[in-house]
């Protein structure tokens, strides 16, 4: 619209997914060990417990979250035990504390211990089944879900969007029937003939676009960025990457909790793979914003920023003097979005909650496991990155608002209520929506699809794994014939009998591939025309030879953590490869006085009299040992 030109986005499903599940390439890339495959136990640990009734998830992320939870449950000896010291212990001795956690669970219900933990501030989550999704007390309040009659389908439910402009919720309209619409696109198309489109015509920008085209498409916008942790930065990092200038803020008091994933050496704050890769391209200050000092700053930040991200839950902003109603005076046009874990309003506003609370209050981990085991984690970073993602694409819905709403002379500021519990339930719209309709849950099924056969992961040499998808009867005699066996080709034709028959097709295909390199027969597979994926481990993805050539991962030197990899945005555009990485992600405070001398009045002196009085500074309050 600035420019007026066209542009080509190129979006790569698998570095999408990579992005979302990154922790083993980090670990592998830090520590050269990969890790195992745990997804009954989450990171920190965290852990999915039996309870009376079902299941609950408990969340530890922190060490202040550790002790809470110790006393929550009456174990305070747990505290000095130095099984448990630190989160590297506990997860090195996970499998005896879940054991010990489960039993202080069992008698209980799940909504009993979920309450509970949360009046202690512990993030814990619930794991509700397809049906209990549905009518989850914040979806009720806030009216996520809606309803539509459709006219083959009849009324159906399905969720909205995650997210509110003030009160206000985006609602959509129902899904059309086949050919819907034919008639009307080939009427309007009927009234445009004779117009040749804009590209035939001559190749002159669009009405309205005069300026050049940026060298990053976010160039030119101001981001502040409060968030912490990974969903908030994941969504001023697409602003960071595009060129916007982006100024993460954080305290010598407050440190970003996401730096305390560092090794145990000095400066082990920055140490972190996950801050180090959220925060790249960004401006780091220090601000203490319990401090008048430190909190004027942002205000008179505010003046020119076009954007302010924050996650905290919903007090804790206007206990700093910074809600969006005190903002909106400063800057009508400022778009603040809230990433709260269970939105702004209703009854759980106030709760906390993590990337695991959101995925399990998805009802993800109901429908993630076998039949006849429990719930388990997805194995990623939770809801984080799908909050992160969703986050950017709410700004620039926002932002686009903003400059209609400029085009008819009106302020265009707004604030965004965004639930990050919403967003992972995005995850799970499909189950949700299908049971609304038929009333079928589908539980948990392993690797199994409703609609495709075989569909699974099968072993193969050096502990590697594969997974196979024929998703067309072409497929699955391709499959055949490459296995030789041609006693199957009577099914390629017959899905019900290959569904009927997938324990023994299963089987039969772990037993081949068991002996075959991964990587290997992912070629050939591929080469068939069969949807094939080798299960990758850290440093599989690092030497992946498709992602080299896309350059997804880009080497960042680090002041401390020295050349560590990272993946890129999963888009690439014509004008803009994505593949710039002019600053590393910030040592703690390092861009504090060049900020401020940039962006405020402040003097010199007064900038010292902040330091001396640890409004700013550049090592945790904790760890000067003065």
């Amino acid at each position: 619209q600035e420019h007026g030109r066209g542009d080509h986005v190129d979006v790569s499903v698998i570095e999408a997914a990579g992005n979302a599940a990154l922790l083993p390439v980090q670990r592998y890339d830090y520590t050269g060990n990969s890790g195992s495959r745990r997804a009954d136990i989450g990171p920190s640990p965290s852990f999915i417990l039996p309870t009376a009734d079902g299941y609950v998830g408990a969340n530890v992320l922190t060490q202040a979250q550790w002790e809470m939870l110790c006393q929550f449950f009456g174990k305070p000896e747990f505290i000095a035990d130095p099984l448990f010291a630190d989160g590297w212990a506990r997860m090195e001795n996970s499998r005896d504390l879940a054991t010990q956690l489960a039993e202080q669970t069992r008698s209980r219900t799940a909504g009993d211990v979920f309450h509970d933990a949360q009046t202690w501030r512990i993030p814990f989550g619930l794991i509700p089944t397809t049906a209990e999704v549905l009518n989850l007390l914040p979806h009720r309040e806030r009216e996520f879900f809606f309803d539509f009659e459709h006219p083959r389908a009849g009324r159906v439910r399905m969720p909205g969007i995650p997210w509110m402009f003030g009160d206000e919720r985006p609602i959509g309209s129902r899904t059309p029937l086949l050919g819907e619409h034919t008639e009307d696109i080939r009427t309007d198309t009927r009234e445009r003939v004779g117009e040749p489109p804009q590209s035939l015509r001559d190749s002159s920008p669009l009405p309205g676009g005069s300026k050049a085209i940026p060298e990053r498409p976010l160039e030119g916008l101001r981001v502040i960025d409060l968030s912490m942790f990974m969903s908030g930065p994941m969504t001023s990092l697409v602003f960071a990457d595009g060129g916007a200038d982006v100024i993460k803020v954080e305290s010598v008091q407050r440190i970003d909790g996401w730096r305390a994933g560092g090794a145990t050496d000095d400066f082990w704050w920055e140490w972190a793979p996950q801050f180090n890769w959220v925060n790249r391209n960004k401006h780091g200050i220090t601000l203490n914003l319990t401090d008048p000092r430190g909190s004027d700053v942002i205000r008179h930040m505010v003046k020119d920023a076009d954007i302010l991200v924050e996650n905290y839950t919903p007090r804790v902003m206007g206990n700093f003097g910074l809600s969006y109603e005190e903002l909106r005076e400063i800057n009508p046009e400022l778009v603040m979005i809230s990433m709260p874990g269970f939105g702004l309003t209703g009854t759980w506003s106030h709760y906390t909650a993590f990337a695991n609370t959101t995925e399990q209050m998805s009802g993800l981990p109901h429908l993630t496991g076998y039949a006849d085991d429990q719930p388990i984690f997805s194995g990623t970073t939770g809801g984080d990155p799908l909050a992160g993602v969703m986050g950017a694409l709410a700004l620039l819905s926002a932002l686009e608002r903003r400059r209609r709403l400029n085009a008819q002379g009106e302020a265009g500021g707004c604030h965004i209520d965004l639930s990050q519990t919403e967003t992972a339930t995005s995850f799970t719209g499909e189950a949700v929506t299908a049971f609304s309709i038929s009333g079928d849950d589908p539980g948990r099924q392993g690797n199994h699809h409703p609609r495709i056969a075989p569909h699974n992961t099968y072993p193969c040499r050096d502990d590697e794994w594969i997974a196979i998808a024929c998703e067309t009867d072409a497929q699955f005699a391709a499959l055949a014939r490459l296995m030789g066996r041609d006693d199957w080709l009577d099914m390629a034709s017959d899905f019900v009998h290959r569904d009927a028959a997938r324990e023994a097709i299963d089987a039969a295909i772990g037993k081949w591939t068991s002996s075959c390199d991964a990587g290997e027969l992912m070629r050939e597979l591929q080469e068939l025309g069969i949807a094939a994926g080798a299960v990758y481990d850290g440093r599989g993805l690092l030497e992946d030879e498709h992602l080299q050539a896309r350059d997804f991962f880009v080497t960042q030197h680090h002041t401390y953590a020295g050349a560590r990899r990272y993946p890129l945005q999963p888009y690439r555009f014509a004008n803009w490869s994505g593949a710039e990485v002019d600053r590393p992600s910030p040592t703690l405070g390092r861009d504090t006085r060049e900020v401020l001398a940039r962006l405020t009045s402040l003097t010199e002196a007064e900038v010292d009299e902040m330091e001396a009085d640890d409004v700013i500074g550049t090592i945790p309050l904790g760890e000067r040992g003065d």
